[in-house]
Parts: C-alpha cells; sequence; structure tokens
C-alpha cells in the first residue's frame, strides 16, 4: 500500500439491493447483519465469517475494496440430515463454531456473497448460520 493513511474505512456497504453493515455499524442492534457467507479466491465452497471493517486502499494505480471477516469454522455436526416432510437434507443452515479472536481475513467484495441469520446459544458451544430463503420479503 501507499501510505497507511490514505485507506479509508467504512462500517456500511450498499451492493445493489443488499445491504452489508460491519461489527463497528452502531446504528443496527436488534439483528446482526455482519455474518455473511462468502468465497475464497479459486475455491467453489462457501466460507462463513463476520465483518469487523470495510476499506478502500490505493494499491499502485488501482484502487482495491474489501472487508476484514473473522472466519468462523465449520462445525462437524448439521441440523438434520434428513427433513421429515421435505425429505431433503436441511442444507441452508450451516453448523459454526465461534468466531476466532485473533484471526482476521481480507475478502474482496465481489466475493462476499450473501448476508447470514447468526444464531449463538448460550449453552452450545456450536453457532448457526442461515441463508434467507429469499431478500424479497421485508420487516
Amino acid at each position: 500500500m501507499d501510505y497507511l493513511c490514505s485507506v479509508k474505512f467504512f462500517t456500511r456497504l450498499q451492493a445493489g439491493s443488499a445491504v452489508f453493515h460491519s461489527k463497528q455499524y452502531k446504528r443496527v442492534s436488534r439483528r446482526n447483519t455482519f455474518t455473511v457467507a462468502y468465497r475464497l479466491e479459486g475455491s467453489p465452497s462457501l466460507e462463513y465469517g463476520q465483518i469487523e471493517i470495510f476499506f478502500k486502499a490505493p494499491v499502485g494505480s488501482r484502487t482495491s475494496c474489501g472487508a476484514v471477516l473473522r472466519p468462523l469454522s465449520r462445525a462437524n455436526q448439521c441440523i438434520c440430515k434428513q427433513h421429515e416432510v421435505l425429505g431433503r437434507p436441511v442444507s441452508h443452515i450451516i453448523a459454526l463454531h465461534h468466531p476466532h479472536r485473533n484471526l482476521f481475513i481480507i475478502v474482496p467484495l465481489e466475493n462476499i456473497i450473501d448476508v447470514c441469520v447468526y444464531m449463538a446459544f448460550s449453552d452450545s458451544g456450536v453457532h448457526y448460520a442461515a441463508h434467507f430463503p429469499n431478500h424479497l420479503e421485508r420487516d
């Protein structure tokens, strides 16, 4: 990076109709809007993490935009292997471990796929991220 002081930090991002927030964004208090699904470069599988902050930085003659994320590693369990009524696996709810305290990664904005619902329970070490069935309905 040319100069650290030329890096701009942001707490909120709108990409099309999707709005992403970082943990630093304080105006949303009723829900977690910083847990996201993303793809690592060259990987077809989805990863999960929590956005700490967005940034925009000059890199040579171009500008690089991304997010600093705390990754959430997958737990070795699932909600249920087969839904009783639908007869299909429940693949939209993912079991995850608690976010890593001291591990951060940088993800390009174009690799952030979706905002997820994050569910943590005080009596369990396993947390969950769920994909919305659609993004058309609103509160």
